[in-house]
């Protein structure tokens, strides 16, 4: 039925997303939200506009995206059965405020997004709600530097952590090796405590992470983020050989995947540049140098292609704009000569009635 095609639409359109299909992703969720009209229900509906605000948010359209979720949540309002709908409405809502860096709006709907999270038993979005908390707490004691915001924000992470370790069937792999990476990193840069200790406890996290990413193919680039995070725990110990065989294996593990994250790709390569010239082989960091070149090459070119695709789907949309308004100015124009034919056809009759009355 309608309803079922608009859910099978708005759950391609996150995976064209994920791919960076952007072109397809729109007309997916174009078709989600099409399917959805014609019912009269309201989680199917809700359930495209988050769809639709997914869109806009990859392309940046930021104001649409709230006015998506905000559409999506007044569908929801009486509906205490979509509660995993509501809590990735208001999880989209918190990137907003994200991206604009407004803190106070991203606590209160990310604590939305966890307390209906929590009615729907939904363990994914759960994590990401408590990993949004921490990035929430992250950004203000950043700008405030009050210790008990360091310490909300850690606090976080290990809840979002302890989730996955009671029912890691329920949590996707990557938001864990995410969470982990971010427990590790808490450790390491904002730990007053000895590198030796810093490292040990960070190694807790990242090494069940790297155990766990080396057995999942679609995971690559976060595997090769541990590496470069261990190299950088290498080059803070002075071991430099083991620094290089890190960021090696980090690049290595993006060589081998089909779609290699250049900007991680780029990173490891400066960092191989920066530790050849500590250790003085110059002509290796050329050579790593000139690798980093290529890949920004690569990286400018796959920023140019998303571009491209920006600006085609900004196109289809103006045409397709365009001809709903020709149809408009065109259903008004047929709709104006009706009543201008109606009008002819009533003075007809009233002449024709006249002259008939004067016949008689």
């Amino acid at each position: 039925d309608d309803a079922t095609l608009s859910y099978y639409y708005a759950f391609q359109t996150r995976i064209y997303v994920h791919f960076d299909s952007v072109l397809l992703a729109k007309r997916t969720s174009d078709s989600s939200w099409i399917y959805a009209s014609k019912t009269n229900n309201p989680a199917a509906k809700a359930n495209a506009l988050l769809s639709k605000g997914i869109v806009n948010n990859y392309l940046g359209n930021l104001d649409e995206v709230v006015k998506d979720v905000q559409e999506g949540l007044t569908l929801l309002s009486d509906n205490d059965k979509a509660a995993s709908t509501k809590a990735f409405l208001f999880y989209l809502l918190y990137s907003v405020y994200s991206n604009w860096s407004q803190t106070e709006k991203m606590e209160i709907n990310v604590l939305q997004s966890l307390k209906f999270a929590q009615l729907a038993n939904n363990k994914n979005i759960l994590v990401n709600a408590y990993n949004g908390l921490s990035s929430t707490y992250l950004i203000k004691y950043e700008n405030e530097k009050k210790q008990v915001f360091l310490d909300s924000s850690l606090f976080y992470l290990k809840k979002s952590w302890e989730t996955y370790q009671k029912t890691p069937d329920e949590v996707s792999i990557s938001t864990f090796i995410i969470t982990s990476i971010n427990i590790a990193n808490h450790y390491l840069q904002y730990s007053d405590k000895p590198l030796s200790e810093r490292k040990r406890e960070a190694y807790k996290y990242l090494d069940e992470a790297e155990m766990i990413a080396q057995k999942e193919k679609t995971v690559s680039d976060w595997l090769a983020s541990i590496y470069g995070l261990k190299g950088n725990v290498a080059v803070q110990e002075h071991n430099y050989p083991a620094a290089q065989d890190l960021f090696l294996k980090s690049v290595e593990i993006l060589n081998r995947t089909n779609t290699p994250n250049f900007s991680l790709k780029y990173t490891a390569y400066k960092e191989l540049v920066s530790l050849s010239i500590r250790i003085n082989d110059f002509q290796r960091a050329v050579g790593y140098q000139q690798n980093a070149e290529e890949v920004l090459l690569k990286l400018f070119d796959e920023q140019q292609r998303l571009n491209i695709q920006k600006l085609e789907l900004q196109y289809e949309t103006q045409k397709k704009n365009k001809e709903m308004q020709m149809l408009k100015t065109t259903a008004d124009l047929r709709a104006k000569q009706n009543y201008l034919y109606i009008g002819i056809s009533v003075a007809l009759l009233a002449a024709v009635s006249r002259i008939a009355s004067g016949t008689e």
